[in-house]
């Protein structure tokens, strides 16, 4: 079989703008069972690559793969947090700046009830739950 080589990945537009962050760069690939490693760095929020699509669950990412040998598809599954950002909680006045700025149509705001859990959930442990997904809290609201 003839090696493989001329790599190059296409990732199509998606809701959080992730694109490579460089050419994706692999040695020439034997035929018969021949194999190759690297590491692609993504980018993220990156204009040209935003579709303007919400997310849908799983998240995935469309993505190509050329090669001599062909071009090929497939889908790549991640977790949000992949996406967010690790530096801590936004301020509280420029989360409502950005939140003021948002088009109606974008925000969203979900209640809901935990059931048939062996022990009572408080608001504390959920915040601390999301915060290791890099999840915080901006503003507390009481529903009433």
């Amino acid at each position: 079989e003839e090696p493989m080589a001329g790599w190059k990945l296409w990732i199509n537009k998606n809701p959080f703008g992730i694109c490579p962050a460089q050419p994706l760069e692999l040695p020439e690939v034997a035929g018969k069972g021949g194999h190759a490693r690297g590491v692609l760095p993504l980018l993220a929020n990156q204009d040209a690559w935003l579709s303007g699509q919400p997310p849908e669950l799983p998240l995935r990412l469309q993505v190509a793969v050329g090669t001599s040998a062909g071009v090929f598809y497939f889908g790549v599954v991640y977790d949000l947090s992949a996406v967010l950002e690790t530096t801590g909680p936004l301020e509280q006045n420029a989360f409502q700046q950005m939140w003021r700025q948002s088009p109606e149509g974008q925000k969203k705001c979900r209640a809901g009830q935990l059931q048939n859990l062996r022990q009572q959930v408080t608001p504390d442990m959920l915040i601390a739950r999301a915060e290791q997904y890099y999840l915080y809290l901006v503003a507390r609201v009481e529903h009433g």
